[in-house]
């Protein structure tokens, strides 16, 4: 299974995977920057998407850490936009 079958969560630094469980964050790789989420075994035992998703006893996602950042970013440019309202965002960052 590609892990584009998996959604990242921001607000969470998470993934959840196409059965709904959580991958959290384990470690950094400081050498390539890249950053490692696991499920939980236990969660990846008896998944019917399992055969389809790994042979390992839980799945591990990675992704850039440059990759992480602007999708957290991202996630809270737009939360600002619904608290301040688009124009009010637009008008703050043009003095920044």
């Amino acid at each position: 299974m590609d892990r584009t079958m998996f959604t990242y969560q921001p607000e969470t630094d998470s993934f959840v995977c196409p059965a709904g469980q959580r991958l959290e964050r384990k470690r950094i790789h400081k050498r390539d920057q890249s950053v490692h989420y696991q499920s939980r075994a236990a969660d990846c035992k008896n998944c019917s998407l399992k055969p389809q998703c790994t042979l390992a006893p839980q799945r591990v996602v990675t992704g850039s850490q440059t990759e992480m950042s602007i999708a957290v970013m991202a996630y809270n440019l737009k939360r600002m936009a619904n608290v301040l309202g688009f124009e009010q965002l637009k008008a703050q960052l043009a003095t920044q």
